[in-house]
């Protein structure tokens, strides 16, 4: 009886010992998950707070980007500035028209015009470079007779390569109040630097569809550079038959004034070119053969190259003033002045 009491007292002692390491392991589980659980609330208080070591790290590289950037920003080149290669680049100097009078009022609109002048041409009716075109001249002597009822006609406005001088304005007394107006110059025309007369062919019914209203004098001084290119100057003698035909075409009663090439040693044999041109012209456009009214317009007489040429080729603002009025003797000697 003694000995099963006593094994039955190791049975239960193993039994406690067994039972008493579960708790223990049960309790030391316990208190890991507990230790997790905290660890993890911590971890994201600490986050909120905006300390968190994943998102320092991101912020530091942002900012080490952003310095980077603006450090790089000194060191971007500037843009060139440089006059195209193709351009000569030309010490310029200008004849500034006198500035008549103070400005008053304000412009007034070109909408009663009875004398709509298509200025159509290269490089020399466009001009540049700080110098005058022929255009500012002209409009200045008819605008101080017509008020606003003159018009200039053209797609472009600009001088060559946005290089317009400062042209003055006119300033006139309002015949009807008496008021000072001023009247800005019209620089609309049709003066394509560079380009040749077959070129104007090409896009002259495009142009003259596209005016709202259609010209009643064009002025045409084409060619020059289509002796640069070395064409045929019985070619482009019949080319600018086309171009008046074309104008007639669109506008049977436009007063077409072609001028004669102005002489230029802008390239060997140029000055050849350029007189067998004007040979023709003056041998055939007088005699109004081109289906409406054509007149010549000697542009050669007086034209000295060596002064009046910036660049052998280009009339200076003098030499311009000196065209425009050319033009203007022309216009009133067959149309009159408009009034």
């Amino acid at each position: 009886m003694a000995e099963l009491e006593h094994k039955q007292q190791e049975h239960y002692n193993s039994d406690s010992s067994r039972g008493g390491k579960r708790k223990v392991l049960c309790f030391a589980l316990l208190l890991v998950g507990l230790a997790i659980i905290v660890a993890a609330i911590l971890a994201g208080a600490v986050c909120a707070n905006g300390k968190c070591g994943s998102s320092n790290s991101i912020s530091s590289n942002n900012n080490n980007d952003t310095a980077t950037n603006l450090t790089n920003l000194t060191t971007v080149p500037k843009l060139s500035t440089t006059t195209p290669t193709t351009v000569p680049t030309l010490s310029i100097t200008t004849a500034t028209p006198t500035t008549l009078s103070p400005t008053v009022g304000q412009q007034r609109p070109q909408d009663n015009a009875v004398m709509r002048i298509l200025p159509l041409g290269d490089s020399i009716t466009m001009n540049g470079f700080g110098h005058f075109s022929y255009r500012y001249y002209l409009w200045r002597t008819l605008v101080l007779q017509l008020h606003d009822a003159v018009d200039f006609v053209g797609t472009l406005r600009d001088s060559a390569y946005g290089n317009n001088p400062d042209w003055p304005p006119v300033v006139l007394a309002d015949p009807n109040t008496g008021r000072d107006m001023e009247y800005d110059f019209d620089q609309d025309h049709e003066g394509h630097w560079g380009e040749g007369v077959e070129y104007i062919l090409d896009h002259l019914d495009g142009w003259l569809d596209s005016y709202s209203a259609p010209p009643t004098i064009a002025l045409v001084h084409l060619g020059t550079n289509d002796c640069i290119a070395g064409e045929d100057p019985n070619g482009i003698y019949q080319e600018l038959l086309r171009v008046a035909e074309t104008l007639h075409a669109h506008h049977p009663d436009m007063q077409v004034f072609v001028a004669t090439l102005i002489p230029s040693t802008y390239s060997t044999g140029l000055q050849d070119c350029l007189d067998a041109v004007n040979n023709n012209l003056e041998a055939s456009l007088l005699l109004n053969t081109v289906g409406g009214p054509v007149h010549l317009v000697d542009m050669v007489e007086g034209f000295d190259i060596a002064t009046d040429t910036w660049d052998s080729l280009h009339p200076t603002s003098e030499a311009s003033e000196t065209m425009a009025n050319k033009w203007y003797d022309a216009i009133v000697a067959e149309v009159g002045s408009g009034k």
